[in-house]
């Protein structure tokens, strides 16, 4: 069964020199498993819609997602996550449905010694189909930040605390909190082209994901996307793949 994954990073802090805030810490370039959870400062309305292939063991499935928001305020951001999942199991039948939606909330703080700071949290709605990991009510705190190490390089970092319904073979609705943390890196390989790497774990429901992407500017408010994550940990799918575009309002 895919599973949700619950994405949430930490990182030790490098002195540099002052650069403005924004263009210095990349905010353009969105991160991909950590796409609310992270310090970047929106301006205005963003969208991103996404296709995507998973495989684990004894499954392939693909996945459709939209994920987007807006500030409501100079410092306050609200987004939503809404996904499509079919599955195809190798010793069973097909399921296809609603995944559950993910609603974000953060809040940015003065930037600190040139770290770009945020706090946040996220709810997921029990609406979504539960023969695709749906059907789950998960709500997270946590912090997050963006440093520039010099005009090429952004490190990001997230850690949060999580509380997720976990299946076991004893209890179907068991609750336990979840320590999830990671970190990140954005390269500015040219002016159209940046290169991100992303490692990420939770604990309780035992995820750890290695992913790489690109992130690519083909019209002035107008990204194309795409990634490949690889699960290192047994609650993570072993292999996805996916390609997106990303509009800025």
């Amino acid at each position: 069964m895919i599973k949700s994954k619950m994405m949430v990073t930490v990182l030790s802090l490098v002195a540099v020199p002052t650069l403005y805030a924004g263009s210095a810490t990349m905010d353009s370039v969105k991160l991909f498993d950590n796409f609310f959870q992270d310090a970047s400062h929106e301006r205005g309305g963003y969208a991103e819609g996404s296709l995507g292939y998973v495989n684990d063991d004894n499954l392939d499935g693909m996945l459709l997602g939209v994920r987007g928001g807006a500030p409501i305020a100079p410092r306050l951001e609200v987004g939503l996550q809404v996904g499509f999942v079919s599955v195809d199991y190798d010793y069973g039948s097909s399921e296809s449905g609603l995944s559950d939606p993910i609603i974000g909330v953060k809040y940015h703080l003065d930037n600190w010694k040139n770290n770009q700071l945020t706090v946040g949290a996220l709810l997921s709605l029990p609406v979504g189909d539960e023969d695709v990991g749906g059907d789950k009510t998960n709500i997270g705190v946590f912090g997050a930040i963006r440093h520039p190490l010099n005009t090429r390089t952004v490190i990001t970092g997230m850690a949060g605390l999580s509380s997720v319904e976990v299946n076991n073979r004893w209890d179907n609705d068991n609750r336990e909190f979840s320590l999830q943390l990671g970190g990140g890196l954005i390269y500015k390989v040219d002016n159209e082209l940046h290169a991100l790497a992303e490692l990420t774990m939770a604990t309780e429901v035992e995820t750890m994901d290695l992913t790489v992407g690109a992130d690519y500017i083909v019209q002035d408010n107008g990204r194309l996307r795409g990634s490949i994550d690889l699960g290192l940990d047994d609650g993570s799918p072993d292999f996805t793949l996916t390609v997106g575009y990303l509009y800025r309002f």
